[in-house]
C-alpha cells in the first residue's frame, strides 16, 4: 500500500452526521481505561474486550434511531448563560422550561445521555443483569469519549464558521486512524466520583477550552501542506495537536474508568467473577472501521470487521440515487478485512456507500469524489 493511501476526502460522514472518535478511537479509549482499574476491579478485565467491541454501538444506532444523533454533542456556546458565566444549568428540565425543548434538543443532549447510561449501568449491576450491564458500559464509554472531543462542544463543530470546513472528520477520524498507535495509556489512581453530574459537566467545559487550539492547528497544517487532504496536511496537524490529543485520550480513558468504578460501587460492588456472557454480547458485531479515498490509485479503500464468514454486498450510489457500482463479497472468515475498489470512471460529486449482508444491518457512508 502506498504511503499516501490515507489521503482522506474532506467529508467522510457516517449516515450524514459527524460521529465521535470513530471505531478506532473509541476502542482505544475503552481499552486504555482498563489500565486504571483498581485492584478491586480485577474481575472486570474479561469485560474490557466486550465493552470495546460494542463501544461504537451508539454510533451504529444513528442509522435507525432518529433520537440518537443529538446524544453525541452539546453546543454549549449557543446558550447565553454559558457565554455570560461559563456554564449552563445541569438540569435538563430547567433548561427546557427556560429555552424550550426544541432549542435544547437542537443543541444536543450529550451530558444527560451520559448520565442516563450511568444510571442504567447502576441499575443493571444492582439486579445482577451483567449482559445488559456490559452494553450499558459500552454506551457510557462512548458518550464519555465523545464528551472529551472538543468539536462536540461547539456550534462551530465542523469549522464552518471560521473557514475550517471539514476539520471535524479530518481531526477525529482521518488523523486518529493514522496516529492512534502513538497514543499510549498509563495507570492512574482512580477514586469514586462524589457528584456524577458535576463530573460530566466539568470535563465538557474543559473540552470546550480546546476548540480554538484545533482550529489554529488546522490553519497551520493547511499553510504547510497547501491542501487539507494529503498526508503532509495530516502530519502537520498531528505535529500541532499530538500533545493535546494524547492528553485528551488519556483523560477520556481515566474518566470512563472512574465513572464505571463509581457505578459499580454505588450498586453495592456486586461480584461479577465467573459470569458467562450471552452470544449477543460476546459476538463481534459487523462494523465499517473506516472508508478512505486514494486519488493516486483511483480506488476506494474499505476496512471492515465481522465475527464470522458471511455473504455481503457493497453498493455505491451517486447524488441522483443511481447505482454506479456493485460488488458481491464472500467473506470466508471473521476478523478485520480490507477491500480496494477502483473508481476510475466516477465523476466528481457526492456518493453514498452501502454495505449490507444477511447477518447485519446496513452500514452507510457518504464521501466526496473530488
Amino acid at each position: 500500500m502506498k504511503n499516501n493511501f490515507l489521503r482522506i476526502t474532506i467529508a467522510i460522514l457516517v449516515w450524514g452526521a459527524l460521529s465521535g472518535w470513530g471505531y478506532t478511537g473509541h476502542r482505544a479509549i475503552t481499552e486504555g481505561a482498563a489500565k486504571s482499574f483498581s485492584p478491586m476491579m480485577e474481575s472486570f478485565h474479561p469485560w474490557v474486550d466486550h465493552i470495546a467491541n460494542h463501544s461504537s454501538d451508539a454510533d451504529n444506532r444513528k442509522s435507525w434511531d432518529k433520537a440518537e444523533g443529538k446524544k453525541h454533542y452539546i453546543d454549549v456556546d449557543n446558550y447565553d448563560t454559558f457565554l455570560a458565566n461559563g456554564h449552563i444549568s445541569m438540569s435538563y428540565d430547567m433548561l427546557v422550561e427556560h429555552y424550550g425543548v426544541d432549542f435544547v434538543h437542537k443543541q444536543g443532549t450529550l451530558p444527560w445521555a451520559t448520565k442516563a447510561s450511568y444510571d442504567t449501568l447502576v441499575a443493571c449491576f444492582e439486579r445482577l443483569d451483567f449482559d445488559k450491564a456490559v452494553l450499558a458500559a459500552a454506551d457510557l464509554s462512548h458518550y464519555v469519549a465523545d464528551g472529551h472531543m472538543p468539536l462536540h462542544m461547539t456550534k462551530n463543530y465542523n469549522g464552518q464558521l471560521t473557514g475550517n470546513d471539514g476539520i471535524h472528520s479530518r481531526y477525529e477520524s482521518a488523523m486518529i486512524s493514522m496516529y492512534v498507535d502513538e497514543i499510549h495509556f498509563r495507570q492512574e489512581h482512580i477514586q469514586k466520583i462524589q457528584s456524577v453530574d458535576d463530573f460530566i459537566f466539568n470535563y465538557l467545559y474543559e473540552s470546550y477550552n480546546d476548540v480554538d487550539s484545533l482550529l489554529l492547528a488546522d490553519d497551520y497544517a493547511f499553510s504547510v501542506a497547501g491542501d487539507k487532504t494529503s498526508r503532509d496536511y495530516h502530519k502537520a496537524l498531528w505535529s500541532k495537536t499530538h500533545e493535546l490529543t494524547k492528553l485528551t485520550f488519556r483523560e477520556a480513558a481515566v474518566a470512563f474508568a472512574r465513572i464505571f468504578y463509581t457505578a459499580w460501587l454505588n450498586a453495592g460492588s456486586p461480584d461479577v467473577s465467573g459470569h458467562n456472557f450471552s452470544d449477543e454480547v460476546s459476538r463481534t458485531p459487523f462494523a465499517l472501521k473506516y472508508v478512505s479515498v486514494d486519488y493516486d490509485d483511483s480506488s476506494l479503500n474499505v476496512l471492515y470487521q465481522c465475527e464470522e464468514g458471511m455473504s455481503a454486498s457493497l453498493s455505491l450510489y451517486n447524488e441522483g440515487k443511481s447505482k454506479v457500482l456493485h460488488e458481491e463479497i464472500d467473506i470466508e472468515k471473521g476478523g478485520v478485512h480490507e477491500m480496494l475498489i477502483p473508481f476510475y470512471e466516477l465523476t466528481p460529486g457526492k456518493y453514498e456507500l452501502i454495505f449490507s449482508g444477511s447477518e447485519m444491518s446496513d452500514e452507510r457512508y457518504f464521501f466526496i469524489r473530488e
